[in-house]
């Protein structure tokens, strides 16, 4: 599977009209297969981050949501 590639919270603000509100980076990946076979293409995924990353970079936790219309853990 692809690398994401992040892209700065300021250019998607520019695209997004509630980029203000939300204050998250957004990844594209470029390419992500289903389970079915099907194919996605250039999916942003949203994120945010708080802390620094250690050196050994096992103090991440992932929360993964499905069906919230936010992606900030904050408004859940």
């Amino acid at each position: 599977m692809a690398q994401p590639q992040s892209s700065g919270s300021a250019a998607e603000a520019s695209k997004n009209p509630f980029g203000d509100l939300i204050q998250q980076q957004i990844a594209i990946v470029p390419s992500f297969t289903l389970e079915s076979g099907a194919t996605l293409k250039d999916i942003p995924v949203a994120y945010k981050t708080w802390g620094k990353l250690n050196e050994q970079a096992d103090n991440v936790l992932v929360i993964c949501h499905a069906l919230t219309g936010s992606a900030d853990v904050e408004d859940w």
